[in-house]
């Protein structure tokens, strides 16, 4: 497990790569998947759970309806 995760050092580096510029409603969609993640989660667990979400919305990080 890792301690709580520092969100500018997240989105410093999902900016970087693979992602480059994220629109609102992307930042809003993972910050409601970090608000609902244990804050000790492990780091692999995270992943695991972004990179889910990334496939399941064709890479949108925005619900579908």
């Amino acid at each position: 497990m890792t301690a709580a995760l520092d969100r500018a050092t997240f989105y410093a580096a999902v900016r970087k790569a693979p992602f480059g510029r994220l629109a609102q409603s992307q930042v809003d969609g993972r910050n409601a998947m970090l608000d609902m993640a244990p804050p000790l989660m492990a780091t692999m667990d995270l992943a695991y759970c972004f990179a889910t979400a990334h496939h399941e919305t064709g890479g949108a990080m925005v619900p579908r309806v």
